[in-house]
């Protein structure tokens, strides 16, 4: 699973590096930790305008809902790459509105005596990165979003030691691959298999403040390491940082 994630590159950095504009402007702020369960924007490039970043609510609705949107109570806020074909959820979207979501890092629980600690994961040099999504185009502008989830690679593992789940970001030899809407859905799955990227990544704890409601988050602080209370995750005395590949 794959619940909170961070933006925090400035808008002419994001439209340099990726070679696209946002498509509304003025819509987007950086953002060091995004909770889902807020249903925060999310900043996407669509299938079907792939040259352009819109925002996009985290958390889809897929079409068969759009009568009742209110009444959809399903946390769509991950699609399960096993299950994104027979779920009628997510099978409409995964044949033909597939998209690319914007980040530069995410926080996963790695579990210890039973508490949970979060662990903040980005690429090395806190690169900015896509995660594999799927969406649902409400009207013109509006949107709504999933990150894929596929299951933990050993290194993951590693953080994630409950579910050991991990999002599917996207090596970036594979992001245009992800959008291309002449892909079948052999040529979909074995994406989702191979397509993780095989850049370094930099994973570390941080503060628990991220679990408690109405405390301000949005801020570098709660980027800074804290000490890890897993012995075995690594030195105790400043939260070490640990390199996968």
């Amino acid at each position: 699973m794959c619940y909170a994630i961070s933006l925090t590159k400035k808008e002419r950095e994001i439209e340099k590096s990726t070679k696209r504009q946002f498509a509304i402007p003025l819509e987007y702020q950086e953002q060091y930790h995004i909770n889902g369960f807020k249903h925060t924007n999310l900043h996407i490039i669509t299938q079907d305008e792939p040259k352009l970043i819109y925002p996009a609510d985290w958390g889809l609705i897929p079409r068969y809902a759009f009568d009742d949107p209110a009444g959809f109570k399903y946390n769509t806020l991950n699609a399960r790459s096993e299950s994104i074909f027979t779920s009628n959820t997510y099978k409409e979207s995964a044949k033909s509105m597939r998209c690319l979501i914007l980040a530069d890092g995410f926080f996963e629980p790695h579990h210890y005596n039973e508490k949970p600690q979060p662990y903040y994961c980005t690429l090395e040099g806190h690169k900015l990165f896509m995660f594999a999504g799927l969406y649902t185009p409400l009207d013109d502008e509006d949107f709504t979003t999933t990150i894929i989830t596929i299951p933990a690679n050993d290194l993951f593992e590693k953080i994630h030691n409950k579910k050991k789940r991990m999002p599917l970001v996207l090596d970036d030899q594979f992001t245009n691959d992800w959008i291309d809407p002449s892909l079948n859905k052999k040529q979909i799955e074995d994406l989702m298999k191979t397509g993780f990227t095989g850049s370094t990544f930099n994973t570390y704890p941080v503060t628990n403040a991220i679990y408690k409601r109405g405390v301000d988050t949005n801020n570098p602080e709660t980027l800074k390491p804290v000490t890890p209370i897993d012995p075995d995750m690594g030195g105790a005395e400043q939260g070490s940082l640990f390199f996968f590949k």
